[in-house]
Formats: structure tokens, sequence, C-alpha cells
């Protein structure tokens, strides 16, 4: 089968109508979500480099890393080389492997670069972030970002808006592959819902911002622009996938890579938004790395149901391995990911996993790990700024209507899906006048399931569990090894 992975980035626990948002409606992305299975334990890193890197490589972060921060524009250092990636298992199968999009895992040698990681072609950007439509990239050094494999082609592209050429190249790799015996496997990676980069950091052209006119703060009308732009996209690629007749036989995934940015962060201009949930991208609070995910294709035996389990983005790559046909035993035994494809597709209620390690680094010096139903939370950064609960920017009477009218459901209408209407909505419980918490010199715990909005720290009451949580979390840093991370150096920086 062919495989589609689509990584949203920045993209907020609220900010999908799937997920019950009061203001922006994605009705591609929830059709998909509808018709296939979605998550309410399913979890990622709280930044973009650890999250792709345990998607690309099936290890924890801690093991290959990536666990601090992120790949800088002149950072001369990389996901370590001597980890394989899942399109180089791929193309061991015979599949066609390809990046558009995003890469965000090293840039500084050619060894780093996508096509030297397993992938046949890569038309997209090898940094965190640029700007839409010149495709700029300002981050103490300046110049563009904008890459056909090796070959620079920022001035084809000026003027371009960056979700719409990835959508392109997408669309025009599907239709290669119509008489092909060559299965594909496509990495989409846009760079929405991502801030911007030189200019603005909320870009999208006006016939898709102008369809929030009841979203009354001009950033989040923005960013709602941005989304349905994203959601359109997916939309058109679903479609090709129809018309070249690829669709009976392709597995889609859909993942953000970290919580979305509030409104009003010093650090950085965006206006996501996790909403009920505490945190924000950057922490190990559950807005941070409580993940939006789908996995839809016709060959899963059971769908259309949401998974409560737990699950972690380096679950995928043995997953979709299985799901492929791939055996276990040409996998690395030390993968941290585990596989899921027979759980999901037969619909199997008892759980893979039991504990998640949400991250553990020394240099920041948080901690964070679930087990079960319960979490241990170390740390804060940022001097707290992200450590409470963020509404959306806007009113609360700011209510769209909940429909599937996208072209996803009209083609999933034709194969005779119902397309139930179906939101994922997170209850809190009652929030106690002392609720902010500081999880520094002693740790939080929460128990997620009765608490999801991490209200109530009952690391008092939890001794025992307290004591196991620490013991797992020093039994995972016995494990790690370094950051990658290496001073930052001109030299790094590509040449434009």
């Amino acid at each position: 089968p062919n495989v589609l992975i689509i990584v949203a980035d920045d993209l907020g626990w609220d900010d999908v109508s799937f997920h019950g948002s009061k203001q922006i409606y994605t009705p591609n992305i929830d059709a998909l979500a509808s018709d296939g299975i979605t998550f309410t334990n399913y979890y990622v890193s709280p930044l973009c480099t650890p999250s792709r890197s345990a998607l690309l490589t099936g290890k924890h972060p801690i093991h290959i890393g990536t666990q601090h921060f992120v790949i800088a524009a002149a950072s001369p250092w990389g996901t370590s080389l001597d980890v394989k990636m899942f399109p180089q298992y791929l193309k061991e199968l015979g599949y066609k492997t390809h990046l558009v999009g995003k890469w965000h895992q090293g840039h500084h040698k050619k060894e780093f670069l996508p096509t030297y990681r397993g992938f046949d072609s890569h038309f997209g950007y090898r940094h965190g972030k640029g700007d839409y439509y010149d495709h700029s990239d300002l981050e103490r050094y300046w110049g563009y970002d904008i890459w056909r494999d090796l070959k620079p082609v920022y001035k084809e592209y000026n003027n371009s808006y960056s979700t719409t050429i990835y959508k392109d190249e997408v669309k025009t790799l599907i239709k290669s592959y119509q008489n092909s015996s060559h299965p594909f496997f496509i990495m989409f990676s846009p760079m929405a819902v991502h801030a911007g980069g030189s200019y603005s950091s909320f870009q999208a052209p006006k016939e898709y911002v102008d369809r929030f006119p009841h979203i009354k703060d001009l950033h989040r009308r923005m960013f709602a622009g941005m989304l349905a732009a994203l959601d359109d996209a997916i939309g058109e690629i679903f479609e090709e996938l129809s018309k070249s007749e690829a669709i009976d036989n392709t597995i889609i995934l859909f993942t953000s890579d970290n919580g979305g940015v509030p409104s009003g962060f010093s650090q950085e201009t965006s206006a996501g938004s996790n909403w009920p949930l505490r945190g924000a991208k950057y922490t190990l609070w559950e807005g941070g790395v409580k993940g939006i995910s789908f996995l839809w294709s016709k060959l899963l035996k059971k769908s259309g149901y949401i998974y409560e389990n737990l699950i972690h983005i380096q679950d995928w790559l043995p997953t979709l391995y299985s799901a492929i046909g791939g055996s276990k035993s040409s996998l690395p035994s030390d993968l941290d990911g585990k596989d899921f494809w027979e759980a999901l597709s037969n619909a199997k209620l008892e759980p893979v996993r039991s504990e998640i390690l949400h991250n553990i680094d020394d240099k920041l010096g948080v901690y964070a790990l679930r087990y079960k139903n319960y979490k241990i939370v170390y740390g804060t950064n940022y001097n707290g700024e992200l450590d409470g609960w963020f509404k959306p920017a806007g009113s609360e009477s700011e209510k769209n209507k909940f429909e599937y009218s996208g072209v996803v459901s009209e083609i999933l209408k034709k194969y005779g899906a119902k397309l139930e209407p179906k939101q994922i909505k997170i209850k809190c419980g009652k929030k106690q006048s002392n609720a902010v918490v500081n999880c520094k010199p002693q740790a939080c715990v929460f128990n997620i399931k009765s608490d999801p909005c991490e209200y109530n720290n009952i690391a008092d009451k939890e001794v025992e569990m307290k004591k196991y949580l620490v013991q797992r979390v020093l039994w995972h840093n016995k494990t790690a090894i370094a950051p990658n991370n290496k001073p930052r150096d001109p030299k790094a920086n590509p040449l434009y």
C-alpha cells in the first residue's frame, strides 16, 4: 500500500472543529477523522525537531539526541546519522519516497539532508519556518530557504503561497504513480499553521481569511485562514488520490507535531489554541504534548471509532511498517515505538502500551512521564509564562457550524461512508482556587483521566505512585544519550 503522512505544524488541540473548536471549521480534516480512527490519548513531543525525529526513526528523542530544543539556522548538528529513518526501511521494500515541505532534522552537511536519509526527492525547506510567500528565513542569518533536492529554487517560487505550492507538488507526485509498479511514501509537511517568517507571523490568501468574519481578533482570524488553506489542500490531495485510483490502497496518517502557541507569548507570535488544556508548545503540560491525529485507510478492518489508549508519535514507524507487510525482524530490536496496527485495525481495546515518556531535558531541568492514568511533571521554562490555561483569542460567542461539507465528505459518501457527527471534547474537572502550581522543587502528579486539564496536583495524596513515577523517570534517564546540540556556527548556515 501507499503511505501518505500529513504533519501539521504548531496545530493546537482546539484548532480543529472535530475537537469542538467554536471558531474554526476544518471540514476535510473532520470528515477523514470521522471515517477513520481518532485518538484521545495520542502524544507528541513539545517541539518540532524532536517530534519529527521520533516519527521518522521510531525512537524517543532522548535516545537520538534531539531532546533539547530545535535545530536553528546555524546549528552544526542534526538527528544522529547512525539511526535509520522510515524512508530507508521503505526503500528496501521497493517504495519510492518523497518529502514535501519541512525537514528540520539537520542541514549543516549534505549527509544530514533528506535525499541522503532515504528520500528520493525533497521539495521544501530545511529549517523550522519561513515566509509563506517569498520563502525567506530570518533567524539571526537571513536567506531564502526553499529547495528542490540540493538546488535552491527561491526565484522560481517567489510570491507563491507555501501551502499551495506544496499541495500542488503532492498532487503531481500522486498523479505520476498512476501506472507505476512502485508504491509511494509521501510525507506532506507544510509550514501551516506555524507562524510565518520575516515580515509577518500571519500569512494567508484573503479568500481564506474572509471565511471567518465571525472571529473578531485579527490574528486569530488570519490563523484560521492559514488553517483553512491547509484543510482545502488536504481535500484536494484526497481528491487526487480518488482520481488516480490510489485511494483503495493508501494509508493516510495525520499528526500534529506539538501543541499550539497561544496569543501573547513573548518569544513567538502566533494565535493557536489548546483550550481547555493546560500549557502550550515548548511545555510538557497536556497543551504542549497532546497531539491531534487520525488514521484513515480502506485497509483498516474497523474504522470510524475513537481509540482511547495511550499511543505516541514514535509508534507510527513500526505500526505503518507492519501495515504495509514489513517483517518485524527487519526492524531494530531497540526501537522505542510499538506496533499498533493489529490493535487499531481490529479495534482491540487492550492497551498496547501503559507508559509514555514525554521528555527528560536535563539542560532545561524539566521532565514528564505518563503511566496509565497518572502523570508526573517537574520543572518549568520561560519563567512559567506558558504554565497556565489560554482561551482562544476572541469572544466565547464565536461559534461555527460543525458539518461535513468539504470535498472529502463528498468522495467518502460516494463510497458509502455515513460520517456520523463525532466531536472529541475534553471535560475538565473542578478547578481549585490554587490550581496554578509550581512543579519545582517538588514534582507534581496528576490523574489525567479524571483531571485532563491538570488542575489538581495530587502528589501529596499519591505518595507511592509518585515514588514509582520518579523511579521510572530515573530508569529512562539512565538510557538517555547527551543532546546533539552544538553552539551556533555561521558556517553551518546554508548558503542560499
